[in-house]
C-alpha cells in the first residue's frame, strides 16, 4: 500500500510540504505589506489541506503580529461560492488565502458577482497550482505542487515494494510559489 498526499503511521506515503507551503504563502503576503488576513479552509478531517496548509499560513502571520480570521468551507466550488456570497460583503481582510485553487476560483466568481475587484479590493491566492487558475481574470497566485513527480515517484516506489526492496515510509515533496495577477502590495498598517 502506498498513500499519496496524506500519511498514516506504518504505511508508505508520499506527501507534499503542506505546512511549508502555507508558511511560504504567508511570508509572501506579509512581504507585500498585508496585515489583515482571511484563510478560507476545509475540514480538519483532511490533515494535509485542512490542518497543515492552514496552520503553516496562520502560524506565520500570527508570528508577525498580523490579524487572521478563518472560515471553513468544503472542497465543493458550488458550496464555497454560495458561502462566499454571504461572507465577502462583510470581509475586512486585505488578503484572502484559500486552502485550494478551486476554493479561490469560487471566491473569485463570487467577488466578481458582488462587484469586488481582485486584487484592488483584496488579494487572493490558492494552493495546488492547477492550470485553471490561468484561465480566469485575474490569474490566481498559487503554490504549485509537483504532481507529475509525485506520480513518477509513486510508480517507482510501488515497483520497489512489489520486489520487496526498501522504500522510505515517508517521502516529502517540495513546492513552488507561483505569483500571478490576483495579489498585489498594500500599504503596511501601523
Amino acid at each position: 500500500i502506498l498513500i499519496l498526499g496524506q500519511e498514516l503511521s506504518g504505511i508508505h506515503s508520499i506527501v507534499h510540504e503542506d505546512y511549508q507551503a502555507g508558511r511560504k504563502m504567508a511570508e509572501y503576503a506579509l512581504d507585500l505589506g498585508h496585515r489583515h488576513f482571511l484563510f478560507v479552509g476545509v475540514s480538519e478531517d483532511d490533515h494535509a489541506v485542512g490542518v497543515l496548509r492552514r496552520n503553516g499560513f496562520v502560524d506565520r502571520v500570527i508570528k508577525d503580529g498580523a490579524r487572521v480570521e478563518m472560515i471553513e468551507t468544503t472542497f465543493s466550488r458550488k458550496v464555497t461560492y454560495q458561502k462566499a456570497l454571504t461572507f465577502l460583503p462583510k470581509n475586512m481582510a486585505s488578503y484572502i488565502a484559500c486552502a485550494t485553487d478551486n476554493t479561490a476560483l469560487a471566491l473569485l466568481k463570487a467577488a466578481n458577482e458582488l462587484g469586488f475587484s481582485v486584487p484592488e479590493d483584496f488579494s487572493l491566492s490558492g494552493f495546488g497550482g492547477y492550470d485553471s487558475t490561468d484561465y480566469v481574470s485575474p490569474t490566481i497566485s498559487t503554490v504549485q505542487y509537483p504532481y507529475y513527480l509525485l506520480g513518477v515517484q509513486a510508480v517507482q516506489n510501488m515497483q520497489k515494494l512489489i520486489q520487496n526492496e526498501s522504500v522510505p515510509f515517508r517521502i516529502e515533496l517540495s513546492n513552488e510559489l507561483n505569483i500571478k495577477e490576483s495579489t498585489k502590495p498594500t500599504a503596511k498598517r501601523p
